[in-house]
């Protein structure tokens, strides 16, 4: 199996959907509401899917208003396949979710 190095774009863009997903992870483990920075992190990963990502990745149109941590880490979910297909050259090639 080949060993992928990211560039440093792909990992400062994987580390931050890491903490993001922590953030959100957090969040709902302890019943807080959303901090409005997140809120606005996570819609703009929404629409980033909507206008770029392949089909079977785009979030549907409710989710695009996620203020729930659980429904913006369904986003963040599809941003960080999106961010790994990219990585391993599959993009668009998926879904990968047959298993």
């Amino acid at each position: 199996m080949p060993i992928v190095i990211p560039t440093p774009e792909q990992e400062a863009e994987l580390a931050g959907l890491a903490r993001q997903c922590m953030a959100l992870k957090r969040a709902a483990f302890a019943n807080e509401s959303l901090g409005q920075e997140l809120v606005a992190e996570v819609r703009e990963w929404a629409k980033r899917l909507t206008r770029e990502a392949p089909p079977y990745l785009c979030p549907n149109a409710q989710l695009t208003f996620a203020t729930d941590p659980i429904d913006c880490l369904v986003i963040l979910e599809r941003a960080v396949s999106w961010s790994a297909e990219k990585l391993y050259g599959v993009e668009g090639q998926g879904p990968f979710d047959e298993f």
